[in-house]
């Protein structure tokens, strides 16, 4: 069931597809993903590296892997992001703590955190009725505008006293030399619609993957928040691909027929690539295109628990089928479902026998198909073959370092730091020797 252990309600009723009308958009360009200033390194001098944990090692088809970890303090809630600054890694927790990990292992929060009027949900008389747990920090992005001044953005939910929202925040850190300061002020870019009722319980899908869009945009994914009509209404931010201009929050939406989609990614060409949950089967991969619509609840490769998706009478043989006029397919489904969650495009020296592949975190374990990192291996747009990688642990959130190891954020606060594991660089087999190099 991806993240979820309970089906979604697919009995709401839902309208017909409605167009959206989209203003042109420019293309996206492929930036550099590390044209980055950094200052000196905020590690203190002389700190061991001996606070990372070894992880046993890991096979995949190209290289023999290693992890490192390094466990922080955490909410008993699901959600939470991870982004490199440099090679500090910044770390939001699922109710909006911020922390830096530095690259020797030292771990410390911020004196801030992001807005989400915890307090007073909490103590509303309807707070019984809802997944506290849910209530959360989807993503968190970094924008650069100089060597030590970034601005932070935040997806979030946040309590208005009367409803919930799923909110768009921004703060500015400051990146010294010896230190990491986070501003205490917040700023409200964007306010996805509709705000829901504390009475709503389930917040379980709710997207928020987060990237830039040009100097002055952002865009983001919005899930459904387990109301699957919300996704084909031309009305509600939910289920949609929606553009927010940074300066106004001005928003303007893409693309629709979302489930929940937790991960978004440009690749070399400008493409956008997204991951969406799928109910008991389906997870998708998909390429996203501006007024396109992804089919969810209408259409999809999987099923909920009682057997079907909400299609019109007569027309049951269209289960577990994603074909019909107006719908667009995923590039790929993955059959069981493995709990996808965020993807990334891998880069760099550290991984080059990897190139650009795309990489696909996971959260599950059923069917032994998840607690994995998925290599996605393409031809331009078309899908060539999908290698499973075993980790055992659920991904929440990935990133990568700008040495090219990649960041994994773990179900309960623990960051693991992959790389190549070099200690068969002494093998005398062909590919050992190529994976040694520089």
């Amino acid at each position: 069931l991806g993240e979820s252990d309970d089906a979604s309600d697919l009995q709401t009723p839902i309208q017909t597809p409605v167009p959206v009308v989209v203003s042109p958009t420019p293309s996206p360009v492929a930036m550099p993903m590390y044209a980055m200033e950094c200052s000196e390194s905020t590690a203190a001098p002389g700190t061991s590296t001996d606070l990372f944990a070894a992880d046993a090692g890991i096979e995949s088809l190209l290289y023999a892997l290693q992890l490192e970890s390094v466990s922080i303090e955490w909410e008993d809630a699901t959600g939470g992001a991870v982004e490199a600054m440099c090679d500090d890694l910044i770390v939001a927790t699922p109710w909006g703590r911020i922390a830096v990990v530095r690259p020797n292992g030292t771990a410390e929060y911020l004196d801030t955190q992001v807005p989400m009027n915890m307090e007073e949900m909490l103590m509303h008389p309807d707070a019984s009725r809802m997944r506290i747990n849910q209530f959360r920090v989807a993503d968190i992005l970094l924008k650069q505008h100089s060597s030590e001044r970034w601005e932070l953005f935040a997806s979030h939910h946040y309590f208005t006293g009367e409803c919930i929202r799923f909110r768009l925040s921004s703060t500015i850190i400051i990146r010294g030399v010896n230190d990491v300061e986070v501003s205490p002020a917040w700023k409200t870019i964007f306010d996805a619609s509709p705000c829901l009722s504390p009475r709503h319980r389930q917040l379980v899908h709710s997207g928020g993957r987060i990237l830039t869009d040009g100097p002055h945009h952002l865009i983001i994914t919005t899930g459904d928040h387990h109301t699957p009509s919300f996704s084909q209404d031309p009305e509600s931010h939910f289920g949609k691909l929606v553009r927010v201009e940074i300066e106004n929050g001005d928003a303007e939406i893409l693309a629709y027929g979302f489930r929940n989609p937790q991960g978004m990614a440009r690749d070399q060409y400008g493409n956008l690539w997204a991951t969406d949950h799928g109910p008991r089967g389906g997870d998708e991969l998909n390429l996203l295109e501006p007024g396109n619509n992804y089919g969810w609840p209408i259409v999809s490769y999987g099923i909920d628990d009682r057997g079907y998706i909400n299609l019109p009478k007569g027309e049951e043989d269209r289960v577990g089928q994603h074909e019909g006029e107006g719908f667009t397919p995923p590039a790929f489904s993955w059959i069981p479902s493995i709990g996808i969650s965020n993807i990334i495009m891998n880069v760099g020296q550290e991984f080059r026998l990897w190139g650009d592949d795309l990489m696909v975190a996971s959260l599950t374990g059923s069917y032994e198909a998840g607690y994995s990192l998925f290599r996605v291996r393409r031809a331009g747009t078309q899908v060539r073959y999908v290698e499973r990688i075993e980790l055992g642990f659920r991904i929440r959130d990935l990133t990568q370092m700008p040495d090219g190891r990649l960041a994994l954020l773990g179900d309960g606060g623990t960051v693991y730091f992959m790389s190549r594991d070099r200690s068969y660089c002494n093998h005398t087999s062909h590919i050992y020797s190529i994976n040694c190099g520089p």
